[in-house]
């Protein structure tokens, strides 16, 4: 009799293991169900600064810019101006602020060694009109900082000058100046 218990018994036991195996087995298959969706398309923003209407290049390379008088010679008596105007043109959505510093411009490596000592480059910020109507004494050779919002832009003027006590030899030399400009995006709120 009691082989006969025993074996009911292990016989109900393995009865409830089969049920509970496909009680889980049913659940199992609920957390694997899966629904179709349509393809979507991601886009991502543009982080595109300009300088004088062209488009910053990424990898950080040198952008000429051009004289405001094509006919200005450089001399002791005669300065030459170029404006800089950067513009946040992103694509972005919300409020997109940049801060864009720009850099006390240097005389270029190669700039003639005697003509170093007589040269001064400056620049101003630009409100409106010819930089050369810009006041003399607005140009300066600190660090510029502003920030830009979305769709806007600041321009800036570069002075090129020569001492008035410069030799008239540096008269009508060509010259390259290097300024760094940096730009950053501001936290949103900033």
């Amino acid at each position: 009799m009691r082989t006969k218990n025993m074996l009911l018994t292990a016989a109900v036991i393995g009865l409830a293991v089969v049920a509970g195996l496909l009680g889980v087995g049913g659940t199992w298959a609920l957390w694997n169900a899966s629904v179709q969706s349509n393809p979507g398309t991601v886009q991502a923003a543009n982080f595109d600064i300009k300088l004088n209407g062209k488009s910053i290049p990424a990898d950080g390379s040198n952008v000429a810019l051009s004289v405001e008088d094509p006919t200005a010679k450089l001399s002791p008596s005669q300065k030459v101006f170029a404006a800089v105007t950067v513009s946040n043109t992103t694509n972005a959505s919300g409020s997109f602020t940049v801060r864009a510093d720009l850099g006390t411009p240097v005389p270029a490596n190669g700039t003639d060694t005697d003509m170093t000592p007589y040269l001064s480059l400056t620049t101003a910020p630009q409100a409106s009109g010819k930089c050369s109507d810009v006041p003399s004494g607005a140009y300066t050779t600190a660090a510029k900082s502003v920030q830009i919002p979305k769709d806007q832009a600041a321009s800036y003027c570069v002075q090129v000058a020569l001492a008035p006590n410069a030799p008239s030899s540096l008269g009508g030399r060509t010259l390259t100046a290097v300024l760094d400009l940096s730009v950053s995006q501001l936290p949103a709120g900033v």
